[in-house]
């Protein structure tokens, strides 16, 4: 079998134990796993959670618009699988960042804060984004369908939060009918209300076949007329150093210079 068949079946397998409510019809549930199914697969970046291939780099672009200014960003993630992962970026201020996932603990790592301290995914990267935004939404294992609903030429997915490292309840995934694709997502409050949204347009084909979309990102309770644009740039394979993935300034402060160079 080819290397992107075992992954396909690595990612066909997690789907099939995709989480869904006891009262969603059969043929719902089958729509969810195959409208799902598709986005990661089309991603093909097939890992246990349908995102991430082990040692690969995924080069992201953040732009953030409000009224006449803008702002931009380089974010540069060394992934070692799905749950184990380093983001390299300049945030706002321009100090070298550095975060690191390992399961559901992440870190955050400055120079300037001597050691690493731990955050939430909700702990903001850059304008509207956050950093569970950059590593990306996994709906295989993090979440459980919950109901489908059909609107002008959409289905709407309702997912609950199964992870509690998760940010927000739950969130509704907007797919186009015809197309398959994502076009929206909503994400809830811990009250159940929509607080913030990510419309996902301008699907692109990268190198290796990854076809993936931009997502703009507003908050609907903050700052209504700023939006943070996420594009991917370029995704590779790339032989990252085992010892770089620990939560320790010594290790974190090599990546840093690692990552800048690189970068």
């Amino acid at each position: 079998m080819s290397r992107r068949g075992a992954l396909l079946a690595v990612l066909l397998s997690a789907l099939a134990a995709l989480g869904a409510e006891p009262s969603l019809a059969p043929d719902r549930a089958d729509l969810v796993k195959r409208l799902v199914g598709r986005f990661y697969e089309q991603e093909n970046l097939a890992g246990s959670s349908g995102k991430i291939l082990r040692d690969v780099v995924l080069v992201q672009r953040i732009v953030t618009s409000e009224a006449e200014s803008r702002k931009a960003s380089i974010v540069v993630i060394f992934c070692k699988n799905p749950k184990v992962s380093l983001v390299f970026l300049t945030d706002e201020t321009g100090r070298a960042t550095a975060f690191l996932q390992r399961g559901t603990d992440t870190w955050i790592y400055r120079e300037s804060l001597r050691i690493p301290l731990k955050v939430s995914l909700s702990q903001s990267v850059f304008g509207d984004a956050n950093l569970g935004d950059i590593l990306g939404l996994n709906l295989v294992e993090d979440f459980t369908c919950t109901s489908v609903a059909e609107e002008e030429n959409s289905y709407i997915f309702q997912f609950k939060r199964i992870s509690t490292t998760y940010p927000y309840s739950g969130v509704d995934v907007v797919a186009d009918q015809e197309s398959g694709d994502f076009s929206a997502i909503h994400y809830r409050s811990y009250a159940g209300g929509i607080i913030r949204q990510a419309a996902l347009s301008d699907y692109a084909s990268l190198n290796g076949g990854h076809r993936v979309p931009t997502w703009t990102i507003s908050s609907l309770h903050l700052n209504t007329a700023r939006s943070t644009k996420i594009s991917y740039e370029d995704i590779k394979p790339l032989s990252i150093p085992e010892a770089f993935f620990q939560p320790n300034a010594n290790s974190l402060s090599q990546f840093l210079r690692w990552a800048g160079n690189y970068k």
